[in-house]
């Protein structure tokens, strides 16, 4: 018999293995917006009557288009994150879950899939996002950017993990 190296017919020969993922399984993009609809659930509830009582949102200026001032939009903003520190921060620091996260098991994690430091997790990658948010127009373009951001590569990273070097993954 012919020697197979020589045969350019012959099937190969390679050794094909199954590729087995480094670290755990990223959570689906269902499951993201399953968590943030959650968080963001929660969030309105507890900031609803704060938007009322600020004066945020009023029933007559709502009518005449008229809307809050700047200041009036940095102090909400302000007491808004004291008060997703007061509900998430807790889950946040312990576990590197939100409460959304928790539920549908998914956790927040470093690159090298460690627990991220609490005050990182915090301002990079919450506080940057409500800070961008909040510059007229720029803010819009960024929550749109930050979303997109997430069927970049094979990572499914947010650009607010991308600042933060954090992804999500599944708890098993």
């Amino acid at each position: 018999m012919e020697n197979q190296d020589s045969n350019p017919y012959a099937s190969p020969n390679a050794v094909l293995k199954d590729v087995v993922p480094d670290g755990p399984e990223l959570a689906s993009l269902g499951l993201r917006l399953g968590g943030a609809f959650i968080d963001g659930s929660i969030a309105l509830m507890l900031l609803f009557p704060l938007l009322f009582a600020t004066g945020y949102l009023d029933w007559e200026n709502m009518k005449a288009g008229i809307q809050p001032d700047q200041a009036t939009k940095l102090k909400t903003a302000v007491i808004g994150f004291v008060l997703f520190l007061l509900t998430q921060g807790f889950f946040l620091k312990v576990t590197g879950q939100t409460i959304g996260k928790k539920i549908l098991g998914m956790r927040i994690v470093t690159l090298d899939n460690e627990k991220p430091d609490f005050l990182k997790l915090v301002f990079l990658r919450y506080a940057t996002v409500r800070v961008i948010s909040l510059v007229p127009i720029l803010g819009a373009v960024f929550g749109l950017a930050n979303c997109i951001a997430i069927f970049i590569g094979s990572e499914r990273r947010c650009l607010h993990d991308r600042f933060a070097g954090t992804k999500v993954i599944l708890v098993k």
